[in-house]
């Protein structure tokens, strides 16, 4: 019901906006449309809690107010116009199956600055909120705003086909097994056992494996390969090189390069199958190595579209392989060749005086215990007010990490590492951009350290934005208030590591929104085409698929390894609602890595995880369109595990590892 003016008293003009902009104007509107649903949910809550104290009282509740009849769920629609909550209605008690068809909704075909706003009308309770990572790093509002209901319906309109679910029904099957990943008898510590090659596009400059020639010669010498003189020449593919050094595709192994290629186009069950294998656990024997390093951009760049390796290609090849990638790439996308030299020299260099393989006999004991190099992890934190995601990642991840929890001890105890918190805003050691530079330089309190786990907000920017490639996925620090434009230097970029910067040896574990990088077009959310039964064109995020600038850097500073999200990150890694915090997988990881485990080996358990969501989520929807009545809010929150899960990708070779027998503690 509409309050009539009072008396005497005219309601104010309404503004044509112009004096706004139409960036302000943007930015405004979404602002509203948010506390429109939140003072619709606000609404509900009061109401809910005033029909409690009547009860407590002895007092009859007050009947609710009747709402307008509810049409089965709709598809989403990308909020251009605002949202009004009062007229929010009560969800049903029992939640009705999806839907085969629906209304249209309208094609979203360019994101927007202030972020996509994807909503049901019905959702008004906080507990069917998907809280995704990632803040617009112009406007400091959410990248998206969206609910489990939404959710379910993105998830129908994108049901895996046939050859994935025999993918992840493999991976699934095989989480039963005694022994994942390798065959029995195989030492994933040993490269001569478990085996090391570089795939790269067969029509790519050979060029860039020369740059990548150093790391080649150590992984070929650890695995007992004897390689003939390496040389490209001009104009020469990597295709036409890997055949003038092997004409004999049937040339053993122990007396060729660690090469495979890939052909433009090419799934993993198709490559796999091109080199006699499938998907499933790995015997190195049969031709494939488990410790695969991709090499190259995963699409397009600004002007052309080059040889490439697309993201799909590493999600899915990791699934069962232990898979890294290499991409250090300028403004425009294009290869920065001295920056792959870069990578591959330091690696060598530090693995020949920390880690030789194999160890001499008896211990060299210069090479023992260098006390800059220590066991140290360092855990960074940010908690901001008002702001779900970093209040889960600070409470549910970051303190049980650095605590323990269920009675276990923490980890670094458990691993004989010391350790150091950043957390929120706590004096002293706050999650700043400040600490975070001291942390990377070594001026923080205890040195520098061997593992890095950062929890932060990644940003992101406008498609157009000229600073995006520099800057997306750049650490939100505690420096931002939780509200308010993003400033420079609230968030880490690349461009604040100082030009000295010496991170050798240290693994960085970042779970932020674009931390490892961004596809081109959002892979997860979008307008439904005029069925409602399919995926309208894609949001455009970015202006070429990238690897982010930091972790790039990162990695020709020294680090061995950068694991991190592409894409989107969401809460669901440790977080459910109505569950204590399940942080397994990041303790699995570390305790690995602690332990002195390979890095692309460390990572299997975030391997299982995709595979067990994925076929979890692609059974729900095929029981529904069988007539089973699953809850769209279920549907909606398994959408968001899986790809939760799906987007973790190491950056940097998948065979370093901490040396432990040369770290002191």
């Amino acid at each position: 019901m509409t309050t009539p003016d009072p008396p005497n008293e005219q309601p104010p003009p309404t503004p044509d906006g112009s004096s706004l902009g139409t960036g302000g104007a943007v930015r405004l509107l979404t602002t509203l449309e948010q506390i429109q649903a939140h003072l619709g949910g606000l609404q509900r809550t009061v109401a809910t809690l005033h029909q409690m104290v009547l009860a407590s009282m002895g007092k009859a509740p007050e009947p609710p107010m009747p709402a307008p009849e509810a049409s089965e769920a709709s598809p989403p629609a990308f909020a251009s116009a605002p949202m009004t909550g009062a007229s929010h209605d009560d969800l049903p008690a029992s939640v009705p199956a999806l839907p085969r068809s629906a209304p249209p909704a309208p094609a979203l075909t360019k994101s927007v600055g202030a972020g996509l706003v994807f909503r049901d009308a019905a959702v008004v309770q906080q507990e069917l909120e998907l809280y995704p990572n990632g803040i617009n790093g112009v406007t400091g509002q959410p990248l998206i705003t969206l609910d489990t209901l939404t959710a379910s319906h993105l998830a129908r309109a994108t049901a895996e086909g046939e050859r994935e679910r025999g993918i992840y029904a493999v991976r699934e099957e095989q989480t039963h097994q005694e022994h994942l990943g390798l065959v029995f008898g195989i030492s994933e510590d040993r490269l001569d056992e478990s085996r090391w090659a570089i795939v790269i596009h067969r029509d790519e400059a050979a060029q860039l494996l020369e740059a990548l020639f150093p790391l080649i010669q150590h992984r070929s010498t650890q695995q007992g390969i004897t390689l003939p003189p390496l040389a490209v020449q001009p104009d020469e593919t990597c295709g036409q090189w890997l055949a003038r050094l092997v004409p004999d595709p049937q040339t053993a192994w122990n007396a060729r390069p660690p090469i495979l290629l890939y052909h433009a186009g090419e799934s993993s069950s198709a490559w796999l199958q091109r080199h006699g294998v499938g998907h499933g656990v790995v015997d190195p024997r049969r031709g494939v190595p488990y410790y695969l390093l991709l090499v190259g951009q995963p699409g397009a760049t600004l002007k052309r579209v080059p040889p490439h390796i697309p993201f799909v290609f590493q999600y899915e090849l990791d699934l069962f392989w232990a898979v890294g990638r290499l991409c250090f790439t300028d403004a425009e996308g294009e290869h920065i060749l001295s920056e792959y030299r870069a990578y591959a020299e330091q690696v060598v260099a530090f693995e020949q005086q920390y880690d030789p393989d194999p160890p001499p006999i008896p211990p060299d004991p210069v090479r023992l215990h260098d006390p800059a190099y220590r066991r140290h992890l360092v855990l960074f934190g940010t908690h901001h007010a008002h702001d779900p995601a970093t209040e889960r990642s600070a409470t549910e991840l970051i303190l049980p990490l650095a605590q323990g929890s269920d009675g276990i001890p923490p980890i670094a105890e458990r691993f004989s590492f010391s350790q150091q918190l950043f957390l929120g805003p706590q004096a002293g050691t706050a999650a700043t951009h400040a600490n975070l530079q001291a942390i990377l330089t070594g001026q923080a309190r205890g040195g520098k350290p061997a593992l890095l786990f950062t929890a932060t907000h990644g940003i992101g920017l406008p498609p157009d934005d000229p600073q995006l490639v520099a800057r997306q996925g750049a650490l939100l620090c505690q420096d931002w208030q939780g509200w308010g434009e993003i400033e420079p230097q609230h968030a880490f970029a690349a461009a604040d590591l100082p030009p000295d910067t010496d991170v050798r040896g240290l693994i960085v574990c970042c779970f932020a929104c674009y931390g490892a990088g961004c596809p081109e077009a959002d892979e997860f959310v979008f307008a439904l085409a005029q069925d409602g039964d399919a995926p309208a064109e894609r949001p455009i995020i970015a202006p070429f698929p990238l690897i982010s600038k930091l972790s790039q850097q990162l990695l020709v500073r020294g680090a061995l390894a950068f694991i991190g999200h592409v894409d989107r990150a969401w809460t669901y890694s440790f977080s459910a609602t109505n569950a204590p915090a399940q942080v397994q997988s990041f303790e699995d990881l570390l305790a690995r890595l602690m332990a002195g485990k390979r890095v692309g080996f460390a990572m299997d358990q975030f391997n299982q995880r995709q595979g067990a969501f994925a076929m979890l989520l692609s059974n729900e929807i095929e029981s529904a369109s069988f007539g089973k009545r699953v809850a769209p809010t279920d549907l909606g929150k398994l959408w968001a595990a899986r790809n939760d899960a799906r987007n973790y990708a190491l950056l940097g070779d998948p065979a370093v590892r901490l040396p432990l027998a040369a770290i002191a503690e």
